[in-house]
């Protein structure tokens, strides 16, 4: 099976793996990844919603300028994360340059991370980096928590697709610390998903249990 957190996923666990395991620890951690997809489900009503408010918001694009065009590309770079990342990519850069009408700093924020998350989704992991940097110095400018917080999720992505695991949990912490400023209780559990999907990589099972757990409560 396969595991997919933030900007991670994770292939399929190696049948020797399992076989080192006792059944009652394959058992729990089979248990902890199925109340994990069951948090995800959450979200899925947003989802199903999801064509609609795509379809809404590009019939309003189509006669919108200005600040009120940023708004509308940011939305749809959002519901497009899951959909076609290309787009989402391209929704976040034009809304980056509307001639005339810069976005805020709170903005430019947003959109440098949907830009850092999208990057990392097509494999362009420097540039995630450099995106979500450019996001860190600006948020932490403005005060703005929850954008260091999700620079530093996208970072932990980017290090964990270049194999610096440790690094990579170290800035989930970092973001579950940013999150917790400002109360932000999904951006917390991502955290948590984060490092267990880490943990789940380099083989340390109890740890990944831990934190799915943690991550569902």
């Amino acid at each position: 099976y396969y595991i997919h957190v933030h900007d991670i996923t994770i292939d399929r666990l190696p049948p020797t793996n399992l076989l080192n395991m006792n059944t009652e620890r394959v058992g729990r951690l089979l248990f902890a990844v199925g109340v994990f997809i069951a948090w995800l489900a959450l979200f899925a009503p947003a989802a199903g919603n999801g064509e609609t408010r795509v379809s809404q918001l590009e019939t309003q694009l189509q006669n919108t300028k200005g600040a009120d065009r940023i708004s509308l590309l940011i939305d749809l770079a959002k519901l497009y994360r899951a959909r076609d990342v290309h787009k989402s990519y391209a929704f976040a850069k034009e809304a980056m340059n509307i001639p005339g009408a810069p976005p805020t700093e709170k903005q430019r924020v947003i959109l440098l991370n949907q830009m850092s998350s999208a990057c990392s989704k097509l494999s362009r992991h420097d540039e995630s980096e450099t995106l979500a940097q450019k996001a860190i110095e600006l948020a932490k400018k403005t005060g703005d928590h929850k954008g260091i917080a999700d620079a530093l999720l996208n970072l932990s992505s980017v290090k964990f697709y270049k194999t610096q695991y440790d690094r990579s949990l170290e800035l989930a912490e970092q973001a579950a610390e940013a999150y917790e400023k400002v109360n932000h209780q999904v951006g917390i559990a991502l955290t948590r998903q984060t490092r267990g999907t880490i943990y789940f990589k380099i083989g340390d099972y109890e740890s990944a249990l831990g934190n799915f757990l943690e991550a569902a409560k």
